[in-house]
């Protein structure tokens, strides 16, 4: 499969023999053609410029190459870190560097050095005539045409020397480049060959993974992915041995309870290459018996107890609208309602905010921080063997997505050590979920560990408020939208209220009983779904079909949820907001069947997400007041979203005023 390390490696071996070529040209060619200038001062000047251009562009093209071959090292393997890489790197700085040392000792190593990286930076067009300027023009009678014929005869034998070395590293160069193109050889026979050859996809997307990536990296994927569908069929190749799958029958092969078909590897760039995390854990049989440790901790008997961590960060996010409706300024509501999920998340998981509704701002960078992680989580994981060997290096730098991970880490296992100095004691006070951790922990310390407490905190942190935040984005959107399904939803709030069946905030039961607010929230999270690429399995040994085709062991299938959602044999009009077909379906038990298996905003089976009921608490919590309480009006008829792995707008502007007067 061609890579970025066989690119390296070619663009190296490539700017060898440019080199090499140099080399051989200038002394067997340049300098003798510069005997036959007419005079010494004409030969003197031309050779200077030759020696001049010839050092800048040797040295630039074994710097380029050095820096390939390093480049390849860093990112292969072990079992494929050949030792002839550093035979040919040693060769070609000695052939470049080496040889101009030697030839030019007499200047002194701190000087030569000075000369190097001024010869192999880029010189601007003020500096070059600079050089110019000092040149010292002598007359014809100054030059002297014997020193001028040794000058000659040693920068020939320096070339002649540079020659040698560098096409000795060529030819190194040369017999594992063909390795390589043997390995890529084999790569592309296999893909032609392939019992799954004859299923369609882009044509590049057959021989490499760099397809893929590169959509990624626009960060419009769910939309190509529809358009694939439509295109090419139920199952359409993405690269060499991933397929994206549109089809009902297979979901619950795939993802339903009891499937074998493991996360892909894609899911290892998404923790630490030394930790394992529910999400991305591979394994079926651990990730079963992790889940048990947390189950109790999210379900909807728990959502009980949560209610009032949520009713605090609501009535402080109500506040901070009131703020906005006085003073008249615009907002990102996208942004506020992170904010809001952000702090939801801390009360819950350590029972404390975390202070971003109360301060308004991305507190140390963590909003920013967890955006560089997903970023770099979603394109490494393309090329997942590169993530151990990365991240050491990027995590030292905070502003990388393996910083961002560091950097969550530590702010987890700081939050834990302040959570545990207070103790379980919780009289008078809502257990959060550390302190029902602790408790466990406390009564079976070889089930619940202190890495089962760490890992909770990270995922309820790194998970908790992309995905609610991105929910809460597209119900509002679509209501502000669609002023009949707004104005819908309003007089079903106030028959509530008027009814006495919920107040003016109301609680976590009475948003479940109202029927048409349910089929809002559901009919939004079809329309946008906070996760927007395929949620790729493995397919287990002795392979499995698959939409009546053979998948042979080791292939990775995956369906994107916005696929699903947007197939108009499940969702006539699939593209239109229309809560309506939800209460309409309920009259034909097979139809709602049916569409509830292809409706999956927050996963299938065994892999569903935990959170998913702490999110529509959230939601249901937080919607109905605003809906009640403020008018909004979005600056724009559209909006800009990026998909990496989360599907999140960036410029979700709007203008608030009140519709009901506070008290």
């Amino acid at each position: 499969m061609a890579c970025p390390i066989s690119v390296s490696k070619f663009v190296g071996t490539v700017s060898l023999g440019l080199l090499t070529g140099l080399s051989f040209s200038t002394s067997a060619i340049t300098i003798p053609a510069l005997q036959l200038l007419p005079t010494a001062t004409t030969a003197a000047r031309s050779l200077n410029e030759v020696k001049r251009l010839s050092r800048r562009y040797a040295l630039r093209l074994s710097f380029l190459t050095n820096s390939c071959f390093c480049f390849a090292w860093c990112l292969s393997s072990p079992r494929r870190r050949h030792p002839y890489m550093v035979w040919l790197w040693a060769f070609s700085t000695l052939s470049a560097h080496g040889v101009d040392f030697w030839f030019n000792r007499h200047l002194g190593f701190k000087n030569w050095v000075s000369a190097v990286i001024r010869d192999v930076s880029h010189f601007s067009l003020t500096e070059a005539k600079k050089d110019e300027d000092l040149v010292v023009v002598e007359t014809e009678d100054e030059v002297n045409g014997e020193t001028v014929q040794r000058e000659m005869g040693r920068e020939r034998n320096l070339h002649r020397v540079r020659a040698w070395l560098s096409g000795i590293a060529l030819s190194i160069g040369i017999v594992g480049l063909w390795g390589d193109k043997l390995y890529i050889l084999f790569q592309i026979t296999q893909s032609l060959l392939s019992p799954l050859k004859s299923i369609p996809g882009p044509f590049w997307a057959r021989f490499s993974n760099l397809w893929y990536f590169n959509r990624l990296r626009k960060g419009r994927f769910e939309h190509d992915n529809i358009a694939l569908h439509q295109k090419y069929g139920p199952i359409v190749r993405l690269g060499p041995k991933h397929y994206s799958i549109n089809d009902a029958t297979s979901v619950k092969k795939i993802y339903g309870p009891g499937s074998k078909f493991a996360k892909s590897a894609w899911y290892d760039s998404w923790k630490h290459p030394a930790q394992w995390t529910v999400f991305s854990d591979r394994d079926i049989k651990r990730h079963s018996e992790t889940r048990k440790r947390f189950t109790s901790l999210y379900s909807m008997t728990s959502l009980v107890h949560y209610e009032p961590f949520v009713d605090r960060c609501a009535d402080l996010f109500v506040e901070r609208l009131n703020e906005f409706a006085e003073n008249g300024k615009t907002f990102d509501l996208g942004y506020w309602f992170q904010c809001y999920a952000f702090d939801v998340i801390g009360n819950i998981t350590f029972g404390e905010r975390f202070g971003f509704l109360d301060e308004g701002r991305d507190i140390n960078g963590a909003i920013s921080a967890l955006h560089k992680v997903i970023m770099h989580s979603t394109l490494i994981g393309v090329y997942p063997e590169w993530h151990p060997r990365l991240f050491g290096i990027l995590s030292k730098f905070k502003s990388s997505g393996a910083g961002g991970r560091a950097y969550f880490i530590k702010f987890v296992q700081d939050k834990l050590k302040l959570r545990e100095e207070l103790g379980v004691e919780s009289e008078g006070r809502t257990e959060d979920f550390v302190e029902k951790m602790m408790i466990a922990r406390a009564k079976d310390p070889e089930k619940v560990t202190d890495y089962h407490l760490f890992i909770m905190g990270q995922s309820n942190v790194m998970a908790g408020s992309d995905t609610t935040a991105i929910s809460l984005s597209s119900i509002m959107w679509h209501l502000l939208n669609y002023p009949e399904t707004l104005r819908k939803l309003r007089d079903e709030l106030d028959e509530f209220t008027s009814q006495g069946r919920c107040g003016t905030s109301p609680s976590f039961k009475e948003s479940q009983e109202m029927p048409y607010f349910q089929a809002v929230m559901k009919e939004a999270l079809r329309m946008h779904a906070a996760t927007g690429l395929p949620m790729w399995r493995t397919v287990p040994e002795g392979g499995a079909e698959i939409h009546g085709q053979f998948m042979s062991e080791g292939t990775v299938v995956g369906i994107n949820t916005w696929v699903a959602h947007y197939d108009e044999s499940v969702f006539p009009d699939a593209r239109a907001f229309r809560p309506e077909r939800w209460i309409e379906a309920e009259a034909w038990p097979g139809k709602l069947k049916e569409m509830n298996q292809m409706y999956m905003p927050f996963g299938l089976g065994s892999r569903t997400c935990l959170g998913k009921h702490i999110s529509i608490l959230e939601m249901s919590k937080v919607i109905p007041r605003l809906v009640q309480e403020f008018d909004f009006v979005p600056l724009r008829k559209t909006w800009r979203t990026e998909n990496f792995w989360f599907v999140k707008p960036v410029d979700f502007e709007v203008r608030v005023k009140r519709r009901i007067q506070r008290s």
